[in-house]
């Protein structure tokens, strides 16, 4: 019987790859690039050959987490 891992929580379906993305939004970018690097994220995602990898997999699905980080003192 197959084990559940993290990212295949109780009641989830098996994933291949569990992905977390972490992403600067301190002070130190600027409107310009959180915008950039929200849509290459998407847009990678978006790639045939992204898409093609995640459905060669043996479940043919990945768990994807964003995880943005910005100053201490901003943080919420």
């Amino acid at each position: 019987m197959p084990r559940a891992t993290a990212a295949q929580g109780a009641g989830q379906p098996p994933v291949d790859v569990a992905l977390v993305l972490a992403v600067d939004v301190s002070e130190s970018v600027d409107a310009d690039e959180y915008q950039l690097q929200h849509e290459g994220i998407a847009r990678a995602f978006e790639n045939p050959n992204v898409v093609a990898a995640i459905a060669a997999g043996p479940h043919g699905a990945i768990a994807a987490t964003v995880l943005e980080w910005s100053d201490r003192d901003k943080q919420s």
